[in-house]
C-alpha cells in the first residue's frame, strides 16, 4: 500500500444551488453574490431528497443525507449537531419544529449566463409540489427533455400571495443530452457513491 491508493473524497460536482423565489416568481443562486433568473432550462440527471433550512437554535445551515425515497433513513445536522435520525415520517414533526423542510434535489446540466454547469434545483413547499405534480403526469420522461421553469400562477393563502413555479418540457440538445449523459456517469455517479451528507 502507498499514499496513491488512498481513498479522497470527491467533492459535490455541483456549481450553483438554485431556489425559487416566490414572493418575486424567480430563481435564485449565489455566485460571489446573490443572483437572480426569470427562467431556469435545464436537462435532469437524477432526482434525490433531501431536508434543508436553517436553525434558529444552532444559527447554523440544516442539512441531510440525500435519499431516493422516504422508506430510507435520514441523518439530519445542523451544523455538526444531529437534530433526528429516521425515517421522514416518524421524525418530520421534530424536523419542521428545528426549522427543517423536506426538499426535492433535481441534479441538471442547466443554462447559467452564457455557460452551460451542472447545478442543484432545490424545490421545498409549493415549488415542490408543483414539480411533484408535474412528474406524476411525465415520470421518467422528465430526464429524455430539457426543463424550462418560469414564473407561474399567484396563488393566496389567507393575506399572503405567492407565486409557483411553471415547469413544462420542450427537446433537450443533442450536445447538452451527451454533456448530461457524460456528466452523470463520471461525475456524479461516483459522488453519490460515497454516501456523502448533502453539502
Amino acid at each position: 500500500m502507498d499514499r496513491s491508493q488512498k481513498s479522497a473524497k470527491i467533492p459535490s460536482p455541483v456549481k450553483y444551488y438554485l431556489s425559487f423565489n416566490g414572493s418575486r416568481g424567480v430563481w435564485t443562486y449565489f455566485d460571489g453574490e446573490a443572483k437572480e433568473l426569470d427562467e431556469l432550462k435545464f436537462v435532469p440527471m437524477a432526482t434525490k431528497s433531501s431536508i434543508v433550512g436553517w436553525s434558529e437554535d444552532n444559527k447554523a445551515r440544516i442539512y441531510s443525507n440525500f435519499v431516493e425515497s422516504t422508506s430510507e433513513p435520514l441523518t439530519v445536522k445542523a451544523g455538526r449537531n444531529v437534530l433526528a435520525t429516521g425515517l421522514y415520517p416518524d421524525i418530520k414533526n421534530d424536523v419542521a419544529a428545528a426549522g427543517g423542510k423536506f426538499a426535492a434535489n433535481i441534479f441538471a446540466m442547466a443554462h447559467i449566463g452564457d455557460e452551460v454547469v451542472p447545478v442543484n434545483v432545490q424545490l421545498t413547499g409549493s415549488a415542490l409540489a408543483k414539480w411533484s405534480d408535474f412528474v406524476k403526469v411525465h415520470g421518467r420522461k422528465i430526464f429524455q427533455y430539457e426543463i424550462v421553469a418560469a414564473k407561474g400562477d399567484k396563488q393566496k393563502n389567507g393575506a399572503v400571495s405567492y407565486f409557483v413555479p411553471n415547469f413544462a418540457q420542450k427537446d433537450a440538445d443533442t450536445d447538452m443530452s451527451a454533456l448530461a449523459d457524460s456528466f452523470l456517469d463520471n461525475q456524479l455517479k461516483p459522488y453519490f457513491e460515497q454516501k456523502v451528507e448533502n453539502e
